[in-house]
């Protein structure tokens, strides 16, 4: 009975897992900028899933000087002296010791329960913050201690809490059709006191100026509200762009609104009577206005994919340019010894220092007159296919100053290149260019042609290239006279093919339809079927080292492929980054992941399923493993996802009576699970 009772207790325990055989490492390279902070000569931007901390010494040419990544979109935060408050969606409210801004250190991460909870917007009062979270309210944090926060009260709002200050005994939250004013004299027991709204209100900000408030009221613009008696709050005025508003934030100074206007830039309002606001000026800035911050003379404006823009506003009637750091979308990696190589779209290449994995440094960046789509790296020099511009060549035998060499212009739009020999292959979506690379400094036209449909990805291998020719397939050229592919076969697939890699007698393409699909080129004449593998969801790049497919598709992020057996490929891994992944390179067991807003690096670690100790195969150590785990005499499996035997991903008793069963013939061998 003993025995019984032992193995119905390890049944009955279940340790779920994720994506374990992926790790995050960090982020970098981000667009979005989301808000921004100045203090002193440093301001502070969170971008879409990170912090950038810059110098403004020279604020003609902002310097950024340190970097912390998250695995979460950064939004709003809070400066309360040497802390950063940053509401950190998914992971709750993030606490940042700033102290030496060269080196940020992270405090501590206080996640909002239930899981899922997003952070959106912070605001600090005394031992306390502040933190709305759309869907579930306020949430009201203990930071007395940075290092061990905790939640002290929350209070569910009717709408959806997107922004909110805390001044006095009072919190005021912009809640999408309303505004709520909450009494938090007791942090302990918050309770509403009164409320503003409107038919078609909708308020994602809020700020307070004696007895105003100012609201970010979107498409009906800065509405203005008496809130010197909080219980029965009222309307004293607004002002609407003529064009059309879509206000995101709002910073007052006395007189003053200061407006991010979304598509309109930056606006500033004349609130001498609050009643009657005006505009007063503004300037459009080069991307989307989410957030700003005021100082004396100067508006620093957190310009969404731009970057930071900075704006002299010594004469409110006309904001003039002052400096700006240019950020933009990562399309594209390649990794060189201890640098990693981006393809930026609008701010060309970016160069960051990857020696530490889980610190990424920003080293520097060469602007391109295009947009970068695809960037390949040989010896000293960068070769960038800068769409509209042709190729791009750079020196970058001093990473941290890269300069230009040449530029080709070639007639279409340069989308992907790959290197072989002294010649540039470009596929350049009217045609496909070959160009003489020998000189970097020297780009020399050698030939082109018009393969069948439409060139919009090229890969070199085995003196073969391949050109992913979207309607037209994946078309295989012989490379014995470089200079003049001669086509050996087509191999037309269920979809478009819009990307290409190829290792030893395998090609794999990413299909339109069929997602990834694996062909057998051990006679190139007659490409054969092998395979597919759908991931149900838009596959934008592939990559392929050491037996596995590295898959990035647009929302669902990175898939990991067992390719092994090329008939039957199985999921070996899965991670969904915040962003939109469009392409992947591996290195030094470190995955790069271009997440269109930022470059993410993960570790992807295979292992055997069933396998809990690690050890290279599944035996019965792996049973006495388990068993010792769930009574509580041993370590976990790791990942724990090693003691998945089952495939349902997670590890329970349920694996140790499968092996058991596999070991006396009555059962399957253990598999992988859709993880």
């Amino acid at each position: 009975m003993k025995r019984i009772a032992i193995v119905i207790g390890i049944l009955a325990m279940v340790v779920t897992a994720g994506a374990q055989n992926v790790t995050f490492y960090s982020s970098t390279a981000w667009t979005e900028a989301k808000d921004v902070r100045v203090s002193g000569q440093y301001a502070y931007v969170t971008l879409y899933s990170g912090l950038g901390i810059f110098d403004i010494t020279n604020l003609s040419h902002p310097v950024l000087i340190s970097t912390l990544g998250f695995a979460h979109n950064a939004l709003s935060m809070e400066m309360v002296g040497t802390y950063l408050y940053i509401a950190n969606e998914q992971a709750g409210l993030r606490i940042i010791d700033v102290t030496d801004p060269f080196h940020p250190a992270m405090v501590s991460v206080r996640p909002l329960s239930p899981p899922g909870t997003s952070a959106v917007d912070v605001s600090v009062s005394g031992n306390y913050a502040f933190v709305a979270t759309a869907q579930r309210g306020m949430y009201i944090v203990n930071i007395t201690t940075p290092t061990a926060p905790t939640v002290t009260a929350t209070y569910d709002t009717p709408g959806e809490a997107w922004g909110i200050k805390a001044i006095g005994s009072y919190a005021y939250i912009a809640d999408g059709d309303s505004m709520q004013i909450i009494n938090i004299f007791n942090p302990a027991a918050p309770y509403r006191v009164g409320a503003y709204g409107y038919s078609g209100m909708w308020s994602i900000g809020v700020t307070i100026q004696s007895t105003y408030a100012y609201l970010s009221d979107t498409y009906n613009g800065l509405t203005i509200v008496n809130i010197n008696n909080p219980i029965n709050p009222s309307f004293i005025g607004r002002y609407t762009n003529p064009g059309g508003s879509y206000i995101n934030k709002v910073r007052v100074v006395p007189g003053f609104a200061y407006c991010a206007d979304d598509a309109n830039g930056l606006e500033v309002i004349s609130i001498t009577n609050p009643g009657s606001p005006f505009f007063l000026g503004g300037h459009t800035t080069p991307g989307i206005a989410r957030s700003l911050w005021i100082t004396p003379n100067y508006a620093f404006v957190a310009d969404g994919q731009a970057g930071l823009e900075i704006y002299n506003i010594n004469d409110p009637t006309l904001p003039i340019p002052a400096g700006e750091f240019k950020t933009s979308y990562v399309k594209k990696v390649d990794v060189a010894g201890s640098y990693a190589y981006l393809a930026t779209w609008e701010t060309g290449m970016q160069i960051i220092n990857i020696q530490d994995p889980n610190v990424p440094i920003w080293l520097s960046s060469l602007d391109t007159p295009g947009k970068a789509e695809d960037i390949k790296v040989l010896g000293s020099y960068a070769y960038i296919a800068d769409r509209q511009s042709g190729l791009i060549t750079a020196n970058i035998s001093n990473p941290a100053n890269p300069t230009l060499a040449d530029n080709y212009d070639t007639p279409g739009f340069a989308q992907s290149l790959a290197l072989y020999g002294t010649y540039c292959y470009m596929a350049d979506y009217n045609s496909l260019q070959i160009l003489n690379v020998g000189n970097p400094y020297n780009i020399g036209f050698v030939a082109s042609f018009t393969p069948t449909g439409t060139p919009v990805d090229v890969f070199v291998n085995n003196n073969k290239l391949f050109v992913a020719a979207m309607s037209g397939g994946c078309q295989i050229y012989s490379l014995a006279d470089p200079a003049n592919p001669t086509l050996i076969s087509t191999y037309n697939s269920t979809g478009n093919i819009s990307a290409v890699v190829a290792e030893g007698n395998y090609a794999y393409l990413v299909d339109e339809v069929d997602d990834v699909v694996i062909i057998n080129i051990t006679d190139p004449v007659i490409p054969t079927f092998a395979s597919d593998f759908s991931v149900d969801d838009q596959v934008a790049d592939i990559f392929f080292s050491s037996n596995f497919l590295h898959v990035v598709h647009r929302s669902g992020g990175y898939t990991v492929l067992n390719v092994i057996n090329k008939l039957q490929p199985s999921r070996a891994a899965s991670y969904d980054t915040p962003g939109l992944a469009v392409g992947a390179f591996v290195y030094n067991d470190v995955s790069y992941i271009c997440d269109y807003y930022s470059l993410i690096l993960l570790h992807f670690q295979d292992f055997l399923p069933g396998d809990a100790n690690g050890d290279g195969q599944v035996t019965g150590l792996d049973v006495v493993f388990l068993v010792r785990y769930f009574k509580g005499l041993g370590p976990a499996p790791d990942p724990l996802l090693r003691g998945d035997a089952n495939g349902d991903c997670a590890t329970t008793g349920l694996d140790i009576t499968y092996l058991v069963r596999y070991f006396k013939g009555i059962g399957p061998a253990p598999v992988r699970g859709n993880c």
